[in-house]
């Protein structure tokens, strides 16, 4: 393989530090002067431009690439061809990769391996995933060396497109000097040498959340040969993970082994949907309950931390400074019945209106509508799924401006993981109770290609308009008479 001759600069940066190698790239941390910033410049190996086809290829993928705008994968800022190098430019992210935050780091594994946190982490990147899936774009080299951390534990995916534009070059077994990293999470179609579709994207993920949950890769050996890797993938079952930890259970397991088949059909039909199951088999092991105990404080540093999938109880709600994690054990006493998911922007007017009504009919007791009635400094994703968790419905008000709404980066809102109003409907989804959706102001009811996969269920589920006056009297008694067999059950 051809090294990569010392150099202090490209076309608009100074390369200040060499952060590491992979492959196929080295990576250098650079200056860029007309922004003033620090920037991540990933320097491909000159080989690779060798084939002129392969920098027509270059060309287009990051531009493909770099239309990508999701909150959870690394946008490019630019990108080049300098004989004899292709270079792309990213943020500088300070939080290190999957494997430095995990495989080697025992300190930190701890922090990460807990069931509840690689749901979350799962969620996010398989929700980027299938943004790009969507956009027919297959990432072809998901391994923990490609998904980055922010310095707030945020996951972020990198690479989109570098690896297949390898795989389009040469051959499996001439690659693997390219791919070192990357034959452990290679599906078995791609020894195959079958073209890449979405699923090789969620075996190679579901490898990465064995290897975190297990401490080890199901088909990985020291000194093993990429020919024992490959038989590995190809033709080897991995021992269950509810075989190896005892807190994993048979159902969680199941999952997992599922998004690994060994034939793409077998698996999720989407990365998401793959995700959303490992995150309700954990959400069910757990009983849908946060308590802790009375141990030892060391001991509770050792438990299993749970985020918004195990919520605080009702006393952190109320007595928020009272409700700590050490010797306290909390019991959840449900008050509100109906949750009403709206935004401000979107449909206030309506949702004042009907909220009004609502009260009258059932009481404020009963009802759930103002994420301001969320204390300073909980948790908003805790704090919801306690509510939503009690609740016996969810009415989600679909205005005109529902699916459009950007965020101040000008992306939509709804594309966003985080974003409120979307976890707010997954988690009424995810625990299973009824979901209305309720459009006002005109709105139509969103199709199937409009939501991220997670809110599909959405569209099939039975809801109604409020119309304007004179109709919004008997469009609101038609809603309260259906919502009376919930919140009297």
């Amino acid at each position: 393989m051809t090294s990569l001759p010392e150099m202090d600069s490209l076309p608009g940066y100074e390369l200040r530090e060499r952060l590491g190698r992979g492959g196929m790239s080295v990576v250098f941390r650079a200056w860029q002067p007309s922004l003033n910033r620090d920037v991540a410049l990933k320097v491909l190996l000159p080989e690779l431009s060798e084939d002129a086809s392969f920098i027509d290829q270059f060309l287009r993928e990051a531009r493909t690439v770099g239309n990508l705008q999701h909150v959870h994968i690394v946008p490019i800022f630019d990108y080049g061809v300098v004989a004899p190098y292709s270079y792309l430019v990213m943020p500088l992210l300070s939080g290190g990769t999957l494997v430095e935050r995990v495989l080697r780091k025992p300190v930190e594994r701890a922090l990460l391996i807990d069931l509840v946190e690689v749901a979350q982490f799962l969620v996010r990147i398989s929700d980027a995933l299938d943004y790009a899936h969507q956009r027919g774009i297959v990432h072809c080299d998901i391994k923990p060396a490609n998904i980055l951390f922010d310095q707030h534990g945020m996951p972020f995916l990198s690479d989109f497109g570098i690896a297949s534009m390898v795989s389009s070059k040469t051959q499996p077994f001439d690659r693997m000097e390219y791919l070192a990293g990357s034959i452990l999470y290679l599906a078995p179609e791609l020894w195959n040498g079958e073209a890449p579709l979405p699923s090789v994207d969620q075996y190679a993920l579901a490898l990465v959340v064995y290897t975190l949950l297990a401490g080890v890769h199901p088909f990985s050996a020291e000194q093993a040969s990429p020919a024992a890797v490959m038989y590995g993938h190809m033709h080897e079952q991995p021992i269950g993970l509810d075989a190896l930890r005892r807190e994993v259970s048979a159902e969680t397991a199941e999952v997992v082994a599922r998004a690994m088949s060994k034939k793409p059909a077998d698996r999720y039909p989407t990365v998401s949907l793959f995700a959303r199951a490992f995150e309700r088999s954990v959400f069910k092991d757990q009983g849908g309950q946060f308590i802790v105990d009375n141990r030892s404080d060391q001991d509770n540093k050792s438990a299993s931390v749970p985020t918004w999938a195990l919520a605080p109880t009702r006393i952190a709600r109320h007595e928020p400074m009272r409700a700590t994690r050490r010797g306290l054990a909390y019991q959840r006493i449900p008050t509100e019945r109906v949750f009403i998911s709206y935004r401000r922007a979107d449909s206030s007017i309506s949702v004042g209106r009907l909220y009004e009504r609502l009260v009258k009919e059932f009481g404020s007791e009963l009802i759930f509508r103002d994420i301001d009635s969320i204390p300073l400094g909980a948790n908003f994703k805790e704090y919801l799924a306690d509510v939503i968790r009690g609740c016996m419905v969810s009415v989600v008000m679909i205005g005109p401006q529902w699916l459009s709404m950007q965020d101040d980066f000008k992306r939509r809102r709804l594309d966003n993981p985080d974003d409120f109003v979307r976890v707010e409907i997954e988690m009424a989804l995810m625990i299973g109770i009824p979901v209305i959706p309720v459009l006002v102001d005109g709105a139509f009811m969103p199709s199937t290609s409009d939501l991220p996969p997670s809110l599909a269920p959405l569209v099939f589920c039975n809801g109604l308009a409020l119309r304007t006056d004179p109709d919004f009297v008997n469009d609101t008694a038609r809603l309260i008479s259906g919502l009376r067999a919930y919140v009297y059950a």
